[in-house]
């Protein structure tokens, strides 16, 4: 049985795993039978971020195949088809942000211009000559872009851009995400932690999780479903707690007037009821956490 979305039939899909099993983290992820995602913007969120791991790492395949537009994800990237937008990138602290994306860019057949090309379109042209150890978070992310940007990619893989980033370095990263990605296909692995990773999420037309070693999906991005999350909300109405029970949850309230315990619904529902009932979700936190 094939498992599919939103079909697209001018060219092969972005994701096909067939008998797909992985080795992330110290878990163990599978997908017994063949999963076709036609889709252009996918969502890999929690453990299902090893999807996105294992189209940079190969060897974190045990078994099964995994293809990106039909073909395996390091000829896509090799060629310059593909773009891997790490959240730092992956070179030693001592290397100067140009110099490393120039590295990378030769791999490809790219130079100097391509290079200084994408650091200017992700408003990071005036990090070149730094060094990756004296970057911050918001520079180490914008850098990331560039390095997977650098020659135009048709399709983008993404690590979770907004971990860990404040409200006004998230702001210019959407702006950049919203306006660089425009056209092209992407993946992006996230584990849904803030605000603005959840409102990025809802840009995503489908979504894949995992829970007890198996890979699930595609749903709808507010489909995502969680064990349980501690929400905290600048108010709690009756018509918050009545639309989340209508749409399918588990609510439990508790002595704090502003947290709720939810069951059975992911977070970009709950960000999505809240707004529609004038709450506005301030914090969500997996139970046990």
């Amino acid at each position: 049985m094939t498992e599919s979305a939103a079909a697209s039939p001018s060219e092969p899909a972005l994701l096909l795993a067939e008998n797909l099993e992985l080795v992330h983290g110290g878990r163990v992820l599978s997908w017994p039978e063949a999963v076709s995602i036609d889709a252009e913007r996918l969502l890999c969120v929690g453990q299902a971020q090893a999807l996105l791991a294992a189209c940079i790492d190969v060897t974190l395949i045990r078994r099964g195949s995994l293809r990106l537009r039909g073909e395996a994800p390091r000829e896509l990237l090799l060629s310059g088809r593909a773009g891997y937008c790490p959240r730092e990138l992956p070179v030693p602290p001592d290397f100067r942000v140009f110099d490393a994306l120039l590295g990378s860019a030769r791999l490809i057949g790219l130079g100097a211009r391509d290079v200084e090309h994408a650091l200017t379109r992700t408003e990071a042209e005036g990090l070149g000559r730094r060094r990756i150890k004296e970057l911050g978070t918001l520079e180490r992310r914008l850098v990331g872009l560039a390095h997977g940007l650098t020659g135009s990619p048709k399709l983008v893989l993404l690590e979770d851009p907004f971990a860990d980033l404040e409200d006004d370095a998230a702001e210019l990263m959407l702006a950049v995400l919203d306006r660089e990605l425009d056209g092209r296909a992407w993946i992006t692995g996230t584990a849904l932690a803030s605000p603005w990773s959840r409102r990025w999420a809802q840009s995503a037309e489908v979504a894949l999780s995992a829970d007890a070693g198996t890979l699930l999906g595609p749903v709808a991005p507010h489909e995502l479903v969680s064990p349980g999350s501690w929400a905290r909300f600048d108010q709690i109405n009756g018509d918050l707690v009545e639309q989340l029970a209508q749409r399918g949850a588990e609510v439990v309230r508790t002595p704090n007037q502003q947290v709720l315990l939810v069951r059975r619904l992911g977070g970009l529902a709950i960000a999505d009821i809240a707004g529609q009932t004038g709450a506005s979700l301030l914090e969500l936190v997996p139970l046990g956490r």
